[in-house]
């Protein structure tokens, strides 16, 4: 039997900025043990209803590759999922450089 990941392509989850306030990223491509993910130009505080649906219309500020145990660790809430419609465009240092 497969093991169930515990997060997939379009999560949405809350990274700790410190106090009470959490940034956005959503997971854009899964390499595990990795991800490429999308960091939103948006803070929320802590019990703040994040509206998932607002932020299919907005650019990312930056991606970045990045590990994903925070993720398996459940140290990053995942707060929906937005699925992606469009081929992701890549950062210039994605894949190998020859």
């Amino acid at each position: 039997m497969k093991k169930r990941s515990i997060y997939k392509l379009g999560d949405v989850f809350k990274i700790h900025l410190g106090e009470d306030i959490y940034g956005l990223g959503r997971i854009l491509i899964v390499q595990s043990p990795g991800v490429l993910a999308g960091f939103y130009h948006q803070i929320v505080k802590n019990n703040d209803n994040v509206d998932i649906a607002s932020l299919c219309d907005r650019q990312y500020l930056f991606r970045i590759q990045c590990g994903d145990v925070g993720l398996k660790q459940k140290k990053l809430e995942i707060v929906g999922n937005v699925p992606l419609e469009n081929k992701v465009d890549l950062p210039l240092f994605w894949g190998v450089i020859p």
